[in-house]
Formats: C-alpha cells, sequence, structure tokens
C-alpha cells in the first residue's frame, strides 16, 4: 500500500484512516462482516485490500510456474507444466454487493474488474489468471490451465446463488481467446 499511496499520509488520506505507523495496516478482523455489509466494494480500503490480495496470488503463480520451469529444465524439459484455478462459483448470482464476493475474497479476481466482472474484454475477472499459461508456454513446452466444476450445473438460487456452468464457460472462452491472439 505504501508503494501505491507514497506516504502513509496519503494512504490515510485515500482510507479515510488515521495510522501513525504502517505496522498498524492489517486485514480486517471479521471479514464476514466486511463482506455482508459491502464494506469490501464500497470502500477504497477494500478494494485495495482485494486488489492486493489478487496481485499476489498472480506475483505468486507466475513465481511457481517460473521455478517449475526452471526445475523442469534438463531431464523433463519436454514435459508440460499446469496450474490449477479452482471454481469459486458460489454466490456468482448473488442480490448486490455479495454478487461474486467469493471469488473476490479467495482473490482468484481483482475488484479492479467491479464494474466490469461479467464483461468479457477482462476475461469476466479471470484475464490474469488465465495469462499466466500464455505467458510461459513456449513451442517447446504449454503451461496448462485447469480449472474446475467442468460437470456441474448453474443453481442460481439461494443458498448457493451457483453459477458453475456459466463461469466454466467464461472462463473457457477467455483461455482460446489467449491461445489464438
Amino acid at each position: 500500500m505504501l508503494s501505491k499511496y507514497q506516504s502513509l499520509s496519503n494512504l490515510n488520506k485515500a482510507w479515510q484512516t488515521s495510522y501513525t505507523a504502517l505496522e498498524q495496516i492489517e486485514l480486517p478482523k471479521h471479514m464476514d462482516t466486511f463482506v455482508t455489509t459491502g464494506q469490501h466494494l464500497n470502500s477504497t480500503y477494500g478494494l485495495d485490500i482485494l486488489d492486493w490480495y489478487h496481485q499476489s496470488l498472480m506475483k505468486h503463480g507466475d513465481r511457481l510456474i517460473t521455478a517449475a520451469q526452471r526445475g523442469f529444465s534438463k531431464a523433463f524439459k519436454n514435459i508440460d507444466l499446469g496450474y490449477k484455478v479452482p471454481s469459486i462459483h458460489w454466490l456468482m448470482a448473488a442480490p448486490s454487493h455479495l454478487a461474486r464476493a467469493a471469488e473476490l475474497s479467495a482473490g482468484v479476481i481483482s475488484a479492479e474488474f467491479r464494474s466490469k466482472l461479467n464483461n468479457k474484454g477482462v476475461g469476466h475477472g479471470y484475464k490474469a489468471a488465465i495469462g499466466l499459461a500464455a505467458k510461459h508456454s513456449t513451442t517447446e513446452r504449454q503451461v496448462i490451465l485447469h480449472f474446475t466444476c467442468l460437470e456441474m450445473s448453474d443453481n442460481p438460487v439461494s443458498p448457493s446463488f451457483s453459477l458453475a456452468k456459466t463461469l466454466v464457460s467464461w472462463v473457457g472462452k477467455e483461455a482460446k481467446g489467449k491461445v489464438s491472439r
């Protein structure tokens, strides 16, 4: 956050806080209340925390794929590598601020796209996660995205508000677009 805001003073202005030390910055103590009240999407702090978590996971995935490529560069240089992105399909069809809250809090999509989460132009929020395969694939070695819930149907009613089949379709279309680009 210091990198984004350049100073604690600027962060305090953006978050409407009065921190006196960086060590005071922490994740929400009661994440369930944080999400159910909509603070995760209706505060700069919430959006920043969700984006930081998503970016951290994408950087972690990038580092792991890079390490696997190095680790398997000799005897196993011709094997393909894979990574798994979980299908966090519940709450996708939930009302208002709870819609897609499970995906956001799991870090698989970024709150940066909150106004475009149902927009295919940003892969419905999965562009970065899918992009890892395209970034690391070469003519010698493919990096393959594994995605779960291929067998599931949509169930957009309470309590699950699941759009599993829709999500698989979105991810498949974004992945196909990455391959054909």
